[in-house]
Parts: structure tokens; sequence; C-alpha cells
């Protein structure tokens, strides 16, 4: 099975977002993989073995709080769908890191 690639990439409010790609050469669709909340994205390798065995590239993120991310759930910092909704509504990614 394919390796994917694995590193980082600095969001604006400083957070480092873990990132994991299967890249081909020359591919014919990439695709942009969200992993469900509480599904680590490593879950979805053999996912992107599979498409990059059929010639598309894949990106897999971390959620934050999820897998290899720094932040971890707790009493004080939630990170889930509701989180995520307020956030993006207000346009302020702070509280959690987010």
């Amino acid at each position: 099975m394919m390796t994917p690639r694995e590193f980082t990439v600095r969001a604006r409010d400083g957070y480092d977002v873990p990132l994991e790609i299967f890249e081909v050469a020359a591919p014919r669709a990439r695709v942009l993989m969200l992993p469900a909340l509480g599904i680590q994205a490593r879950l979805y390798r053999r996912l992107g073995a599979s498409l990059a065995g059929s010639g598309v590239s894949m990106t897999s993120l971390e959620q934050r709080g999820h897998g290899r991310s720094a932040l971890r759930p707790s009493k004080r910092c939630d990170c889930g769908f509701r989180e995520w909704r307020v956030l993006a509504r207000e346009n302020r990614y702070s509280a959690c890191g987010m």
C-alpha cells in the first residue's frame, strides 16, 4: 500500500494543521478529504492509496482535536460541529486554537 507524505500547514490563527497527501504524477483529479468528526485521517489511507492507484491525488487533513492534532477536547475546549458552526458564523477562530 502506498504511504502518504505527512506534513503540516500553519493556519492564520497559528495552529499547525496536520495533512497527509497521496500524490500522483499528472493526476486526473484531486480530492480533499475532510474526515468525519471523531475519525482520524489515517483511517482514510486505504482510500487514498486506492485513489492514487487510479490516478487521483488525495489530501486529507486532521480535524482539530483528532488524530495527530495538537488539540484535545476537554471541559475547556470542545471541538465539534456546534463549535465549528459558531466560529465560522462569527468568523473567529480563537477558541480551542480554532
